[in-house]
């Protein structure tokens, strides 16, 4: 049986304290690695790769090997890079719209390069994009008018065993209900509605 040969931006998923992308990057590829009929190459960072190297670096990767798909769940910049270099198959992850709809708060540099380069790769008919939720999908279809065939769900997920492990409902003579947010603490994420809607139910 042949394989497919996918080469992967792994940086995020090997940081050992990762964010919600390195999170999500970490699952998908261990679920890649799991098919049989995937060949998976994780790029991941070294040190020498400083001041932009790592985008040639993983260029460099994919002339040399030319596997089918080059995927990127994090960056924009390289699967650009690798677009306009090669004929391999890019497929690159939006988790979010916030450099063009909630910019207010973003990092400077992400809204930068987000605004440059994410257009640039919807104007590439030949990349296709992954979403986190049905949300954000639609509102990148209807942001920049692509079609619609060319994105696709990858919804996010949790381990369901360890969940049910650590989770109890509370019963009536237990201790009170706690409500946990985990985010950063950003007026985008709504933290304020959340103390807002607490303060209606807190007895």
């Amino acid at each position: 049986m042949s394989q497919i040969k996918i080469f992967a931006n792994s940086r995020q998923a090997m940081l050992k304290k990762p964010t919600g992308k390195g999170v999500y990057a970490k699952n998908i590829l261990k679920l890649l690695a799991q098919k049989p009929d995937i060949k998976l190459t994780m790029l991941a960072s070294k040190p020498w790769l400083k001041f932009g190297l790592w985008h040639f670096y993983a260029l460099y990767k994919v002339i040399k090997h030319k596997p089918d798909i080059y995927f990127d769940p994090e960056s924009y910049i390289t699967p650009f890079i690798i677009s306009l270099f090669t004929k391999t198959q890019v497929i690159v992850t939006v988790h979010d719209l916030v450099a063009f709809k909630f910019a207010k708060g973003h990092f400077l540099k992400s809204i930068i390069i987000e605004r440059l380069f994410l257009p640039l790769l919807v104007k590439l008919k030949t990349v296709q994009f992954f979403c986190i939720s049905e949300f954000s999908k639609q509102q990148f279809i209807e942001h920049f008018s692509i079609d619609s065939k060319r994105v696709h769900l990858t919804p996010l997920g949790f381990n369901m065993p360890q969940l049910k492990q650590q989770t109890k409902v509370p019963s009536s003579e237990s201790k009170p209900l706690i409500i946990v947010c985990i985010s950063t603490l950003l007026e985008r994420k709504n933290q304020l509605n959340l103390v807002y809607e607490f303060s209606l139910i807190k007895d």
